[in-house]
């Protein structure tokens, strides 16, 4: 199950991921996004996994500048495997620690 939810303001848009993100559910994101015209963060602080194909989607949206946010150790390394930079994307945006405070 996958909840997303919008948040924030037209300027500085949030969108709030939680569940179980997979390939299926990239579409809903999509559109749910080109609805801003800002730079998106992502708050990832309840996403529990993400498919590889869910993964490649935020890599991508993170190299056209969206931020992660709140992401967990899991979903952390989960995105540094696919970056393959450490902590931050290609763009220099940091991937910012999960609620925890762990980097």
């Amino acid at each position: 199950m996958i909840r997303i939810i919008p948040t924030g303001t037209e300027t500085a848009p949030v969108v709030k991921i939680a569940g179980n993100l997979e390939a299926g559910h990239v579409g809903e994101l999509e559109e749910q996004c080109g609805a801003f015209e800002a730079r998106v963060a992502f708050d990832l602080a309840e996403l529990r996994s993400a498919d590889a194909a869910a993964v490649c989607w935020l890599r991508g949206r993170m190299e056209r500048g969206d931020e992660i946010t709140g992401a967990t150790p899991y979903v952390r390394l989960l995105l540094e495997r696919a970056i393959g930079s450490g902590q931050r994307n290609e763009g220099g945006r940091r991937i910012e620690a999960g609620r925890d405070g762990n980097q």
